[in-house]
């Protein structure tokens, strides 16, 4: 949400007196904009204002998850219906950025629905689920574990293994990496539900975005659980990470770079499969390097590229590069 949607939807006190103080006319704007610095009556009144409007959300909450509902059970749903559910939906996505209101959406039963969504013929519609349900769990415990308990891991992979639509597969995994994140129950599931298979296909996929989000949760993964090297080292992401890194230049590499970086740190075995000459690793390495050198818009994939030869081959430049 931006700055300016978030003065339009303020969500305590101090927002609430900030948005008032903000529409001010000139002369009044030297009141304070410290909730504690008001006098007790105008904090009362402010108060009582936050809280209709809290309701109000609630409300227009449970609007928005009937009309859901409504299309869900609708057998003969067209582009009218399908374009009331995206509607819903978005209104939705702005009100579960607060954490708020992304509990009161699970106490309002709408983690129900959110199955269902993600089966709907509409592109658009699974593709505004599965952003819903990343607003929802991202740094969120609580809603964490309620798509845990609804099985959405299982539901999201699934998408983003076998749906047709790549921005419906970015945002799956867009959802399942923040439903990972610092999450161990979910990442337990990926690993019995062998979602590590899903990723790797997401990751030989040709599409540049799905790659780069792909590397994203496996650095990720493998920084949160140093377990994971070994389990994605013996499913062979060394080797097709080193196999991607040799197609034709692209703003992917970086990340396919750093995704092995996280891979090999404190692995030995992984880092001796670098040494496999039918890689040809340290030289595709060296040459980047060269291809790369002086270019700042590229000093990150120089650093990962460095700190792989440094760390597989023992190689390092007489001046380091900076990250």
């Amino acid at each position: 949400m931006s700055e300016g949607e978030d003065r339009r939807h303020p969500r305590n006190l101090q927002g609430l007196l900030r948005f008032c103080t903000e529409n001010t006319e000139a002369e009044d704007s030297t009141r304070p904009t410290d909730a504690s610095l008001i006098d007790p009556e105008r904090r009362e009144w402010l108060e009582q204002a936050l809280e209709s409007m809290t309701v109000s959300v609630v409300e227009e909450m449970e609007k928005c998850l009937q009309i859901l509902r409504n299309g869900i059970n609708d057998e003969k749903a067209d582009d009218d219906v399908f374009a009331e559910q995206k509607v819903a939906l978005e209104k939705l996505l702005n009100f579960v950025d607060s954490i708020d209101h992304a509990i009161d959406f699970h106490k309002l039963g709408g983690f129900s629905v959110l199955q269902s969504l993600l089966r709907e013929p509409d592109t658009e519609v699974k593709a505004l689920t599965a952003e819903l349900v990343a607003e929802l769990v991202q740094n969120n415990p609580y809603c964490q574990k309620v798509a845990i308990e609804h099985h959405l891991v299982v539901t999201l992979l699934n998408v983003l293994d076998h749906d047709p639509d790549e921005l419906v597969k970015v945002k799956a995994l867009y959802a399942i990496s923040c439903l990972c994140r610092q999450c161990s129950e979910a990442q337990q599931v990926m690993e019995k539900t062998d979602g590590f298979s899903v990723l790797l296909r997401a990751l030989q996929s040709p599409a540049e975005k799905l790659k780069i989000k792909t590397c994203f949760l496996l650095s990720n993964l493998c920084s949160q659980e140093p377990a994971f090297r070994e389990l994605l080292f013996k499913m062979g992401f060394v080797e097709q990470l080193a196999a991607i890194l040799q197609t034709e230049h692209n703003r992917s590499h970086e990340h396919l770079m750093s995704a092995l970086l996280a891979l090999v740190s404190e692995h030995e075995q992984a880092q001796e499969e670098c040494h496999r000459p039918e890689l040809g690793l340290k030289n595709l390495l060296e040459n980047r390097l060269k291809l790369l050198e002086g270019k700042e818009e590229f000093q990150e994939e120089l650093y990962y590229c460095q700190q792989l030869l440094n760390l597989c081959f023992n190689q390092s430049l007489e001046q380091p590069l900076e990250r």
